[in-house]
């Protein structure tokens, strides 16, 4: 039975370092610096060490009593004993053989990953990629700020989907669990004008100056739970509110933009996806249940459809600077629909505010003066943390396979 993914030539092959603990007690010590190396195990590093020093000993202690010459009593002891280390030694390189193989892959697995990695950035840079998704997932590394931001909060909800990162198009498939061939087409798929507009709103949902205007951000969430005073509802705050209003109508036409069929279909296929469920619970738990607890626990089922009512005007006057001509008559039903799925999310967030809150209070003080990558200012890395730019490029991978798995491209 193979013990890795490489089968049971391939393990074979690479165990030959045990060949090396044959002849006598010679070479036993080099097979453990051999897969000490190899597995970058310094424990073997040391055993190889042991082996080498009782090599060591017997060479001094033959020279020092030859053949022929007198020996004293314990000489025959020590020979026994090299005997035994000798045993011992190849004892013990068939009882690493398992870890070792098991290390040897995830080592290359990992140089693999990393190799992939360039390769993307790569093409990103030169603009050979051939699709938006994958320039704008490669600019968010695993220790930004805003990945962490993203799967801390998500650690926080028992029923949000284990978060996967990735960086590219292959990433997505990958956790999606497709095959090459719906790679491909999933590939071919995110170079159509939906995806590129798509990406183009969640980009100005993170910026200021887009023309949506949308100013707050997860440090004037973070002040508002500081504050202990202030009101957290959206009556108190009606700028969280309008932005809430608007990113809502942003997801909408996200939808809208990237599936195809009738509105339930959309939405349905929308929360089929891993990063459509994270997106959702972002939105909810960073747009709607820490800026307006208060709402939220004295029962939060109107709380959006109080918000929708009260910022239309917002979301038709800003629904123009990303809609590339869409009438707003044709994501409206995409927006009620969503509107209901995320009260319901809401209902199951709400329990969990304080765990969120404790969270986000833990995660912004120590993130305030480290600049994100994907931002590149530190001053303004909570303020403008890209988490929509970020979980948008997810969705819109996922989309693409997703289309794909059902035979499209």
């Amino acid at each position: 039975m193979a013990l890795t993914s490489k089968g049971a030539a391939w393990e074979w092959l690479q165990s030959w370092y045990i060949v090396l603990t044959l002849p006598y007690i010679f070479l036993g010590w080099a097979a453990f610096f051999y897969a000490g190396l190899r597995a970058g195990k310094m424990k073997w590093h040391a055993a190889g060490v042991f082996y080498l020093a009782g090599l060591v000993a017997l060479f001094v202690l033959t020279d020092r009593y030859p053949d022929g010459a007198e020996r004293p009593e314990w000489f025959d002891m020590v020979m026994f004993g090299s005997l035994v280390l000798w045993i011992a030694s190849i004892i013990h390189a068939f009882m690493i053989r398992k870890e070792f193989l098991v290390r040897l892959e995830a080592r290359g697995l990992h140089g693999e990953r990393a190799d992939d990695r360039m390769k993307t950035e790569i093409h990103a840079g030169y603009g050979l990629t051939g699709n938006r998704i994958d320039e704008m997932l490669i600019e968010f590394k695993q220790d930004d700020l805003t990945v962490k931001l993203c799967g801390g909060l998500f650690g926080v909800l028992p029923f949000a989907p284990d978060f996967k990162y990735y960086y590219d198009m292959k990433g997505a498939a990958a956790a999606g669990g497709v095959d090459a061939d719906v790679l491909q087409r999933a590939t071919t798929l995110a170079e159509r004008d939906e995806f590129a507009q798509a990406i183009k709103v969640v980009k100005a949902l993170d910026t200021i100056d887009s023309g949506l205007g949308v100013f707050t951000g997860i440090r004037n969430v973070y002040s508002k739970m500081k504050d202990k005073e202030r009101k957290r509802t959206f009556e108190a705050d009606p700028q969280q509110a309008a932005d809430a209003a608007v990113k809502l109508m942003g997801i909408s036409y996200m939808i809208a933009t990237l599936f195809p069929g009738g509105i339930s279909e959309k939405v349905s296929a929308f929360l089929q996806t891993r990063a459509g469920k994270e997106m959702a619970l972002y939105y909810t738990s960073v747009e709607l249940a820490l800026p307006f607890t208060d709402n939220v626990l004295e029962g939060g089922a109107d709380l959006l459809d109080n918000i929708l009512s009260a910022h239309q005007g917002d979301i038709e006057q800003r629904f123009s600077t990303f809609a590339s001509g869409t009438p707003l008559s044709d994501v409206q039903p995409i927006l009620f629909q969503l509107k209901d799925q995320v009260t319901a999310v809401l209902a199951q967030v709400k329990v969990y505010v304080d765990p969120l809150t404790a969270r986000l209070e833990s995660f912004v003080p120590q993130a305030m003066n480290v600049a994100d990558s994907a931002t590149g200012a530190a001053a303004t890395a909570i303020d403008m943390m890209p988490a929509y730019r970020f979980l948008g490029a997810r969705l819109a991978a996922e989309a693409a396979v997703l289309r794909a798995s059902r035979g499209e491209g």
